[in-house]
């Protein structure tokens, strides 16, 4: 997807590179919790955004190794009292996914998506506890509109088309349980343009 960028790759790649890292970055807790505040506040804004897009759901269950219920939510048309609401032009703007195991253990999913189709924010909770968030930024354009001048994270302005769109997200975050952050940031539009990946690590406190 956005082409649907990999959560688990990006986990990989946290740990990973931690051994290299980690050190650098754990003697700077004013920077990870801002980074972390960030990151949240992000999250918020567009879960709210999101929700206020949703006109039109589904929800469907299936019974496989317990119960998977997953519901959809779509910006569609105005509804019309002649026509069937599933034949109406519909973009996915959340889809959210709960599957009940038998082993009593409860794992949710939850994704957003920005009116253009790109994720912007997906979230896993187990047992109703946060182990995995990633927010994207994207530089996107109106469908009813040709071009769109942006400035890019670089602090240069470029024009984009509706094919720009659906790029690389110009800024990722990902937290994972366990108080690690990994950010990366691409300075332009172009795919060879310099990508800057930071890492972070809640400091532990010293006994």
């Amino acid at each position: 997807m956005l082409t649907r960028f990999t959560l688990l790759s990006a986990g990989a790649a946290l740990f990973t590179a931690f051994s290299a890292q980690a050190q650098v970055q754990a003697a700077d807790p004013v920077r990870f919790a801002a980074e972390r505040d960030s990151l949240l506040q992000h999250a918020t804004a567009i879960r709210t955004q999101t929700d206020a897009r949703i006109q039109y759901f589904k929800t469907s269950f299936i019974a496989v190794r317990g119960t998977r219920r997953c519901t959809k939510s779509y910006v569609t048309s105005s509804p019309s009292a002649t026509v069937n609401v599933d034949k109406l032009p519909r973009k996915l703007a959340k889809k959210h996914v709960v599957k009940f195991k038998r082993v009593g253990t409860v794992v949710e999913k939850v994704y957003y998506y920005t009116p253009q189709g790109n994720l912007a924010l997906s979230e896993y909770y187990q047992d109703g506890q946060l182990v995995r968030l990633n927010a994207a930024d994207y530089y996107e354009i109106d469908p009813r509109d040709q071009v769109k001048v942006v400035k890019t994270e670089a602090g240069k302005y470029t024009t984009i088309t509706g094919y720009g769109s659906r790029r690389n997200p110009m800024k990722e975050v990902l937290f994972l349980r366990g108080d690690y952050l990994l950010k990366i940031t691409r300075r332009g539009m172009p795919k060879n343009n310099r990508t800057t990946t930071e890492y972070f690590v809640a400091p532990r406190p010293q006994s």
